[in-house]
């Protein structure tokens, strides 16, 4: 159609759209009944013509929006010729008021704009034909039956005063819902036929101006009812042109949009595909290829299709040969042309057949790997041969350079694998060897350990040894006095002694306290021999652990003709240590001065040998500390040896007089429990040995605490 002929058609609608438009508006000035039932009849009409072209053409339409509104338009019209029946002036339904008809046309609208609204929904899905049947005669049902028989549904219309607000409230609730279906219209534009989409959505831009203008009359024979009918009119007729007249004039673009959309995109994927595609005919010819089998085209002169197919994949021997791909002697050989063969003549298909072929022409040849895969189809009654070949040279090269790499691989883990097992020999050999070396180290560690105690229990039993003297002074003057009070009672008894009970009980009572004097003696020697290097803790008066040190070892030095000289701090904060090591670091020292002392005398007759211990605290600030002082004028320590005076079984004294582990032992104690040892000798004058010990609540202590 040439566009003259088009601009002639739309003048002649023009004009007799006009002339009708003009009939209408001077039925409506000489006869508004007639009027008003020329408009319902035609948009009646309209409806019922939607649902005979929907329901007939039901079993194949894609678009199931149109068979929504062919059957919600077929009781759209029941409802609107029931309120044309109704109208005043037509005196067909005896007692029908103006409210009547009014409720009539509001119940028939907004079926409309709800179905309209819903309508977009069934571009996509499905319509259940009798469920959404059923739904649209119970709601008409409803509305005819509320409106005429049960007189419940809301007052639109008072004669004399003109619309209520639930009638205009409606017509607004409408147009929303019209506007709304306009929006949804759009959003699915691609399911609906281009002309058909833009005669669908002007059609319900004009109802909603049609609905504006029914909220503004007072009468029903007003001049807004006749505007908003004769829009009602145009509205119908855009949806007579979009669903009837488009539908039958071009049924394949409209009832059939979604098959041409599912056929545009077959074609797209076929030409877009990354494998090479052919369409063959029983002639062997080219019916239609891919953009991918015509690639290499670009070194022939060979058309894509309506020739063989050795002249659209570019193949030298087609285009060597002068009759022409198929007839040359190398064509027996085409892995394309055998498969196709193959396929035609056995009926069935091939799958990724493996072949070569040489392609381009002049310098430019390239000699392909190709899978051929076939699959016989019946176009329109006529056996045809899909054909696809997928080009795999560079996977065949991939492949192959795979594979050397691989023997490469394999050769070199076969070397490492055989300097891994002589490694391994070795690591083992080497392992035997660490085991055995660590098995002796763990066996000289046990037996140097056992070697250390039997040396500490030694050295603890020549200091208790060393120390019998003196225990022995103490527990000889409690005896003596038990022994004397028991002479002396006795005595008393073979005399016959007159002794009064009181003086009885206090001989008894002093026997007894001499007793037990004795038996802590004995005790406090029992405990130093079995508790002294245990870890315990506890709190501790370095003042009362001296006490017992010079218990135990202050007679020893008197017999010995030392003086022993002892000043204790009057005020002393307690420390965390076990009360019997301290003492045996206390023992350690004294015994060290006397041997000293006695050293010296022996080459110095005319000293006075003299062994001092003392005690002292800083009672101030974080640091506070407890010392203990060993003073001696004894031969003093020589510089070389006293940078090992700690050294386990280093000692200076003959091999009688200890094993040299009595420093190496106290060191150890006092820190273990963070204190210090000091030593500060000049030889020939003497030596004093100062221990440092934290006391309870400084700083230093009760971080190592916690």
């Amino acid at each position: 159609m040439t566009p003259w002929s088009r601009h002639r058609q739309k003048l002649v609608a023009l004009v007799i759209g006009a002339l009708v438009a003009g009939v209408l508006v001077w039925c409506a000035h000489h006869n508004y009944v007639v009027f008003h039932s020329l408009v319902e009849l035609f948009s009646i009409g309209v409806a019922c013509g939607m649902f005979m072209v929907a329901w007939n053409t039901r079993r194949f339409l894609e678009n199931h929006a149109f068979l929504f509104l062919g059957i919600a338009f077929l009781f759209i019209a029941v409802l609107d010729l029931v309120h044309m029946l109704t109208y005043r002036g037509m005196s067909v339904f005896p007692g029908a008021t103006t409210n009547d008809a009014i409720q009539l046309w509001i119940a028939a609208r907004g079926l409309e704009g709800a179905s309209l609204l819903i309508a977009p929904v069934f571009a996509v899905r499905k319509v259940r034909v009798w469920p959404v049947m059923l739904t649209y005669g119970i709601l008409s049902a409803l509305a005819l039956m509320t409106i005429l028989w049960w007189p419940v549904f809301p007052v639109c219309f008072v004669d004399g005063v003109g619309l209520t607000p639930f009638k205009v409230a409606c017509e607004y609730a409408v147009c929303f819902l019209l506007l709304g279906a306009a929006v949804f219209l759009v959003r699915q534009r691609a399911r609906f036929h281009p002309p058909v989409l833009r005669l669908l959505v002007a059609a319900t831009l004009i109802t909603v101006v049609s609905e504006f203008c029914f909220t503004l009359y007072r009468d029903p024979y007003a001049a807004a009812n006749m505007t908003g009918h004769l829009l009602k009119l145009l509205s119908f007729y855009l949806i007579y042109r979009a669903v009837i007249q488009e539908t039958l004039a071009n049924p394949y673009a409209a009832l059939f949009q979604g098959l041409q959309t599912a056929r545009d995109e077959l074609f797209t994927v076929f030409d877009n595909s990354p494998v090479a595609m052919m369409l063959l005919d029983e002639n062997r010819e080219v019916r239609r290829a891919n953009r991918q089998a015509v690639k290499a085209r670009a070194y022939a002169q060979f058309p894509s299709q309506g020739g063989p197919p050795g002249d659209v994949l570019a193949c030298i021997h087609a285009i060597e040969e002068p009759q022409g791909c198929g007839r040359g002697p190398h064509c027996a050989e085409c892995v394309v042309r055998r498969t196709v063969n193959r396929t035609f003549a056995e009926g069935r298909d091939y799958s990724r057949q493996e072949g070569t072929m040489t392609t381009g022409g002049g310098e430019r040849r390239v000699t392909r790997n190709l899978l051929v895969s076939t699959i016989l189809l019946h176009v329109a009654g006529a056996p045809m041969v899909l054909v696809c070949v997928e080009d795999v040279t560079e996977l065949k090269e991939a492949e192959a350079e795979l594979q050397r790499h691989r023997h490469e691989l394999e050769t070199l883990v076969a070397a490492r694998t055989g300097e891994l097992r002589a490694a391994n020999v070795q690591l083992l050999q080497e392992v035997a060897e660490r085991r055995q070396a660590e098995e002796a180290r763990r066996t000289a560690e046990r037996q140097l350990e056992e070697q250390r105690m039997l040396a500490l229990r030694s050295e603890r039993l020549r200091s208790l040894g060393e120390m019998a003297a003196g225990i022995a002074h103490e527990l000889n003057q409690p005896l003596s006095g038990v022994r004397g009070l028991a002479e002396h009672l006795l005595i008393g008894m073979r005399r016959g002694w007159s002794v009064s009970p009181e003086r009885m009980q206090e001989k008894l009572q002093l026997v007894v306290d001499q007793a037990d004097r004795m038996s802590h003696i004995i005790g406090h020697v029992r405990m130093f021999a079995r508790d002294a290097g245990k870890p315990e803790l506890q709190r501790v008066d370095l003042n009362e652990v001296v006490k017992s040190s010079l218990t135990m070892i202050g007679q020893q030095l008197r017999d010995h003709g030392i003086e022993l000289g002892c000043e204790l701090a009057e005020v002393i904060p307690p420390v965390r240590a076990n009360p019997f090591s301290i003492e045996e670091v206390v023992l350690n020292l004294m015994s060290n001065a006397r041997d000293a002392v006695e050293a010296r005398v022996q080459r110095e007759p005319q000293i006075a040998p003299r062994v001092a211990i003392s005690t002292t605290a800083d009672t101030a600030g974080p640091g506070r500390r407890v010392r203990v002082q060993v003073v001696d004028n004894g031969v003093g320590i020589a510089p070389d040896a006293l940078t090992r005076l700690f050294d386990p079984f280093f000692t200076t004294k003959p091999p009688d007089k200890g094993l040299g582990l009595g420093m190496s032992i106290s060191k150890a104690i006092v820190e273990s429990v963070g204190g210090t040892i000091e030593v500060a000798s000049e030889l020939g004058q003497g030596t004093t040995v100062t221990v440092s010990l934290p006391a309870i609540g400084s700083a230093k202590l009760d971080m190592e605490e916690e």
